[in-house]
């Protein structure tokens, strides 16, 4: 259901959104219309919650203070190793093509247009380090991507990437 629009008052100032993710803009929408429903006194703006302010404690600029999370050094290698093995163009076109489900070698291969040596090293280098895991069913290994967390990672690697 669209949001519905409020008409500003000849005297309320345009104010341009800010740059950015689409979701800025929508905040930015929202957060306009509630406070010009609440300038002009609507009945309906009272139905709107409104954020309620924070007593958390808060730095010098004003930003809360976040707690900082401390990870032990052996998941910081495991994050670094990880990393690593998506760091190969090859291996992350590999990874991104597995995001959409579970792939033989033979389907890997014809897919990334690469011998069936050649893709069998790459899923070794991502294998070992548990990026990706594997199925045998008869005479065929599956691959796929080793849980959620990992294919939130490269969707959101390439996500990023193309932000720019």
């Amino acid at each position: 259901m669209p949001l519905p629009l409020v008409p500003l008052p000849d005297e309320t100032p345009v104010v341009e959104p800010p740059r950015g993710a689409l979701t800025a803009a929508i905040k930015f929408y929202i957060s306009t219309t509630i406070e010009v429903m609440n300038q002009q006194g609507r009945p309906d703006s009272k139905m709107i919650p409104r954020r309620p302010q924070s007593d958390s404690p808060r730095t010098g600029d004003g930003h809360p203070l976040v707690a900082r999370q401390n990870y032990a050094p052996e998941q910081i290698r495991q994050a670094a190793a990880n990393f690593r093995a998506l760091s190969d163009p090859e291996r992350l076109r590999l990874t991104a093509f597995l995001v959409s489900g579970e792939a033989c070698v033979t389907d890997i291969a014809e897919a990334m247009g690469a011998g069936l040596s050649t893709v069998s090293q790459r899923l070794k280098v991502l294998r070992s380090e548990d990026v990706i895991v594997s199925r045998r069913a008869g005479k065929h290994i599956f691959y796929a991507l080793a849980d959620k967390h990992v294919t939130d990672l490269v969707r959101n690697a390439l996500k990023h990437a193309s932000e720019k």
